[in-house]
């Protein structure tokens, strides 16, 4: 294969199989040396915040000297973005190289369990110091949810199970209810792991500034930065935060990190005249956070909205939050993504503010046209 066939092989997979479980996965890692059990992981479930928390806590972890592995889903605008090194993205080679490799003793695995095995298979090649691996769908059944409770020496295996901020997403698989959907996010959970909560958690003490360009806070009586944006992120900071002292990080080092985190396509900015901000939310948890993000730092600005979600996500309930706020509001499909930015672009003067939300999918090509890439 080369790099074109690996993705296009990786894409034509099915994503589902028909029996949910963990029986595929494991036996196509056994067959790629059981990389899983030669690496360190903080595991990260939870229905909102999986990737910011994610990137904070990978960047506290490389701050402190760690040689990181980083494993999200889904990307933003490079598939490569999946399997990262101390926040480099995997190489083309690389790819496709273990792309092939999992194809030819696949089995019957499907596509999640396929891209999870070769990032497992690419950070214990790499020789990764600890790996901050999110979690895809849920939790108990999800593929990567095969690696070890951590060792008598704690050097292997799961050393913090994180779960952020919970709220209705995937109901088809998941279950109906907020407990349903709890039970599945907390499978994680293996004995002797250290388990960080963000429901458990108590708030900041209080926020010393809170802007375009992030926001200061305390937490326990220490002082905290962050680069991202929104009122939301001081609690997925929270979260990193205590994920990170779990494993030991001294709180000058956590500061460290925090500040440096970046994290693409959640209340992004892309451009500045007009503002052009780019967030992949799809549901109705995330969507709510946006419009306080927007009443607070936007609420003087004229808005003008592009929006597109998938036909499983709750758009008719998303929507009206949106268009209320906004002085246009423009519905698109994904392949009307480009035109619908070009339209909000026409529409806006140099002090207004476009916003291109709704499925991470949409954001790649929202951006090239917001920066004339």
């Amino acid at each position: 294969m080369n790099y074109q066939q690996a993705l296009d092989y990786i894409h034509s997979t099915a994503r589902f199989g028909d029996k949910p479980g963990l029986e595929r996965v494991r036996a196509l890692l056994e067959q790629m040396g059981n990389p899983q059990k030669k690496l360190k992981f903080v595991h990260v479930a939870g229905t909102n915040g999986k990737g910011s928390v994610c990137a904070m806590i990978e960047s506290v972890l490389r701050c402190a000297g760690y040689k990181t592995g980083l494993y999200i889903s889904p990307f933003v605008y490079n598939y490569r973005e999946r399997m990262q090194v101390n926040r480099e993205m995997i190489s083309e080679e690389d790819l496709t190289g273990l792309i092939t490799e999992a194809a030819k003793i696949r089995g019957d695995a499907r596509k999640f369990e396929i891209e999870t095995a070769c990032a497992l298979k690419y950070f214990a090649d790499q020789n990764c110091d600890i790996v901050v691996l999110e979690v895809g769908m849920g939790g108990r059944l999800d593929a990567t949810n095969v690696i070890d409770a951590p060792n008598a020496q704690h050097t292997l295996g799961v050393e913090v199970a994180v779960i952020t901020s919970i709220s209705f997403d995937h109901m088809q698989y998941l279950g109906d209810t907020i407990e349903k959907i709890t039970r599945e996010k907390r499978g994680i959970i293996k004995p002797g792991c250290t388990v960080v909560e963000a429901s458990m958690l108590p708030p900041a003490d209080g926020v010393l500034s809170f802007g375009l360009h992030g926001s200061q806070f305390i937490y326990k009586g220490e002082e905290f930065a962050i680069s991202l944006i929104g009122a939301h992120q001081i609690g997925n900071a929270v979260v990193a935060l205590e994920a990170v002292r779990a494993l030991g990080v001294p709180d000058e080092i956590i500061r460290e990190g925090l500040r440096m985190a970046k994290w693409a396509g959640r209340l992004e900015i892309v451009r500045n005249k007009p503002l052009c901000i780019l967030d992949g939310a799809h549901n109705i948890d995330a969507v709510a956070k946006l419009c306080d993000t927007i009443d607070s730092l936007l609420h003087d600005k004229r808005l003008i909205t592009v929006m597109a979600m998938g036909k499983d996500k709750p758009f008719d309930q998303c929507a009206p939050m949106l268009a209320q706020r906004s002085h246009r509001f423009i519905k698109t499909d994904f392949p009307g993504v480009s035109e619908a930015v070009q339209q909000a672009l026409s529409l806006a003067g140099p002090d207004d503010v476009v916003l291109a939300c709704g499925s991470l999918h949409i954001l790649s090509d929202a951006k090239r046209i917001m920066t004339n890439e």
